[in-house]
């Protein structure tokens, strides 16, 4: 649900970015690029440092820093970092490269926390149903992207809106928080054996 309850609007970002804008295509690939380097990098960040973080507590702070980052988006379509000297290619490497990864990120906490619920023998399947969930869930963003894209009023040639829709995915992107105490507090294997 914390995937398919935030509207995608990475769609409606990039045609902004290369309609809009006029920023080249192959920036945005140099983003990409950018944003699995960080994900790289959050894999060894996590087995290093963050593994014994609690998974709720973890899941949260992602979720928070995907919010900021959409906030950030709102004060970048709205020029303010253009006002202050940052280009707007910089902003595109760096922090759409960024944010779009962040999607990401809790998988790994999450997948980890299943895998120690997980009964013995069932790994396998219930790895699969999860990964089909999330998979369902990124679907279920993407139509409602377009539709809150519709609602705010983004077109081709129109993107008045988009501040506001930026606003409400943030806000949406919140909501997962007030159901995040279900998710159980397992640190490690070895703690949950002693449970």
């Amino acid at each position: 649900m914390s995937y398919a309850i935030i509207p995608a609007l990475t769609g409606t970002m990039f045609y902004y970015q290369t309609q809009h804008l006029k920023i080249e295509s192959s920036l945005l690939g140099i983003s990409k690029v950018f944003g699995q380097a960080a994900m790289l990098l959050w894999g060894v960040v996590y087995n290093r440092h963050l593994k014994s973080i609690p998974p709720r507590k973890l899941i949260a702070v992602v979720q928070i820093s995907m919010a900021i980052f959409m906030i950030s988006d709102v004060l970048f379509v709205n020029g303010v970092y253009r006002s202050i000297g940052i280009p707007d290619t910089l902003y595109v490497v760096v922090f759409s490269g960024l944010l779009e990864v962040l999607y990401f990120f809790k998988i790994l906490p999450f997948n980890v926390l299943m895998a120690q619920l997980c009964p013995p023998g069932c790994e396998g399947s219930v790895m699969a149903f999860v990964m089909s969930a999330i998979a369902l869930a990124f679907i279920v963003s993407g139509y409602l992207g377009v539709a809150l894209a519709s609602c705010v009023g983004v077109t081709g040639d129109d993107f008045s809106g988009l501040p506001r829709g930026l606003l409400i995915q943030a806000v949406c992107t919140l909501l997962p928080l007030f159901w995040s105490s279900c998710i159980p507090d397992v640190k490690s294997e070895g703690k949950m054996k002693e449970n």
